[in-house]
C-alpha cells in the first residue's frame, strides 16, 4: 500500500524514524495497527482540508455540475 500526503507535516525521514519498529526491509513496513492508525488519521485530515476548501471556493453552475458527476 503506497500513501502520499500532500502537504504533509512529515518529512520521510520523520516517518522513517516514527515507524522504525515496524520496518521490514530498507523502504517497507508492516501492516501494524500503529502504522494503519497514523495513515487513517493523515486521510481524514487531508480529507477535511480538502473539503473545506471546496466549501470556500464558489464555483458557477456549469462548475458545481461538472463535480457533481464525480461525486455522486
Amino acid at each position: 500500500m503506497e500513501h502520499v500526503f500532500p502537504y504533509s507535516l512529515y518529512s520521510e525521514k520523520d516517518l522513517q524514524d516514527k515507524f522504525d519498529d515496524s520496518k521490514k526491509d530498507l523502504e517497507w513496513f508492516f501492516n501494524t495497527k500503529a502504522l494503519s492508525s497514523f495513515i487513517s488519521d493523515e486521510i481524514i485530515k487531508h480529507n477535511l482540508l480538502y473539503k473545506a476548501y471546496l466549501d470556500s471556493i464558489v464555483l458557477n453552475e456549469s462548475e458545481n455540475n461538472f463535480l457533481n458527476v464525480f461525486n455522486g
